[in-house]
């Protein structure tokens, strides 16, 4: 079983990658990537069975990044990679809210005209890879 939770991060990990690049390039994701970051969730769900931080951690930051999409601030894209990541590293939240506040603060170092083709999944995958080498 570890060595499937091990395979579960390694695929949850190079889709996240993928999405980063994939952001940078052309600033839209691929659904079919998003699509495998959702079996992981959900795969690691099943394997993990840790029902009450799945859920309960991660919800307060599933509603703010709803909200910031709603209100325009991330896109469509962003949202769903965000949430995904709040769900899988539910254990560890506080990696997640880091790198996603990190990811949003960095379109305020741009030009006004840029900041909306700011890559945010980039900067996040970047800070998420690196910070989990860190821990």
């Amino acid at each position: 079983m570890i060595y499937f939770k091990n395979l579960l991060d390694m695929t949850f990990y190079a889709s996240l990658i993928a999405c980063g690049i994939s952001d940078f390039k052309s600033n839209r994701i691929n659904n079919k990537v998003v699509l495998l970051m959702f079996l992981s969730v959900l795969l690691d769900l099943i394997v993990s069975r840790h029902t009450k931080t799945f859920l309960g951690y991660p919800l307060g930051v599933i509603i703010a990044i709803l909200v910031l999409h709603i209100i325009g601030v991330i896109g469509g894209g962003d949202a769903k990679v965000f949430i995904l990541s709040a769900l899988y590293f539910s254990t560890r939240i506080f990696l997640v809210v880091l790198s996603i506040l990190v990811s949003l603060a960095y379109p305020l170092t741009l030009r006004e005209e840029e900041r909306k083709k700011a890559p945010l999944l980039t900067i996040f995958a970047i800070m998420m890879v690196l910070g989990e080498l860190l821990i």
